[in-house]
This record gives structure tokens, C-alpha cells and sequence, in this order.
């Protein structure tokens, strides 16, 4: 009698780790789409900060990038800036994917937008549900201003958007 107990609770144990393997299994297969979001949010934001097509600061005498640095100068000129902005990430012509608003938090704040008419198309759809919704999330990064060779620490938000794929 103990035999027959014994077996009984390992064949129960065993069915269940078993169909809940299967579950998982097919669960996969019946879905195979991850979501990515996250992962292109934090390259955009990366690629725009730190690019030297982007805001990144660039070494006079090498030409090398600098890490971690953005160059103050840049922020002079927003509107090239946000032109220039748009050759750090290509997502098809025009791009109809993904969009950002960077926010330098300085003594006076600066904003700047990459691929801003879409970000305008993307705000308002922030929350909702469908296939024509955005998702959202704001990356902080905190990266030094060069400004007259005097490197200081500020906090950069890149808040991205991007069309919701189903």
C-alpha cells in the first residue's frame, strides 16, 4: 500500500511538470513576437546622446568620439541640431516608427526632439490600446556638457515613442 501512494504522488508531480512544460511550450510557439521596446528605446537614446552625429562630443586632435560626453556646443543651434538628429537612427523614409523628446536638464532646461512631427502623432495615443497606440518610457541618463572645456554632470531624459505593431 505505501508502494501505491509513493507512485501516485510522483506520477502526479511528474503530469504536472510535464503539462506545464507543454503549456509553456505552446504558449512560445503561439506567439513567437517579443517585445523589443525597451531594447530600441535605450540604443535610440544611447545612439542620440553619444553618437557623434548625435549630441556626443567629438576629440579636436583625434576625431575620435569622446564617451560620455556631449558636446554644449551643439545645443547652440537646436534646429540643426534636430535635423542632424535624424541620421543617428534610420527607420525608413520618412519615419513613421519611433520618435524622442530629450530633456537637458540644465540651469536653463533644453529640449529637443528627434523626429518631433511623429512624436506629435504619438503622444496622444500614449495609454491607449489598438493597433495604431503608442508605447512609451523615459531612459535618464546622466552624461557630462563639455561647454568651453568645462565638462559638468547634468541629467539628460530621453522620453521615446513608438507605434504599438498589434
Amino acid at each position: 500500500m505505501p508502494y501505491v501512494l509513493t507512485w501516485l504522488v510522483f506520477t502526479v508531480v511528474l503530469l504536472i511538470v510535464i503539462l506545464g512544460s507543454l503549456a509553456l511550450w505552446l504558449a512560445e510557439i503561439l506567439n513567437p513576437a517579443s517585445d523589443t521596446f525597451d531594447l530600441e528605446a535605450g540604443r535610440l537614446a544611447q545612439d542620440i546622446i553619444y553618437s557623434p552625429y548625435g549630441l556626443g562630443a567629438v576629440d579636436e586632435l583625434t576625431g575620435r568620439p569622446l564617451p560620455g560626453i556631449i558636446d554644449g556646443e551643439k545645443l547652440n543651434d537646436i534646429e540643426k541640431l534636430e535635423q542632424q538628429l535624424l541620421l543617428t537612427k534610420f527607420h525608413g523614409d520618412p519615419n513613421k516608427v519611433i520618435a524622442a523628446k530629450i530633456t537637458i536638464n540644465k540651469e536653463k532646461p533644453v529640449e529637443l526632439f528627434y523626429n518631433e512631427d511623429h512624436y506629435g502623432f504619438l503622444e496622444p495615443r500614449l495609454g491607449a490600446r489598438g493597433a495604431s497606440s503608442a508605447l512609451g518610457t523615459t531612459i535618464s541618463i546622466l552624461p557630462l556638457v563639455r561647454e568651453d572645456g568645462v565638462d559638468t554632470p547634468y541629467t539628460v531624459q530621453v522620453h521615446v515613442l513608438r507605434l504599438r505593431e498589434s
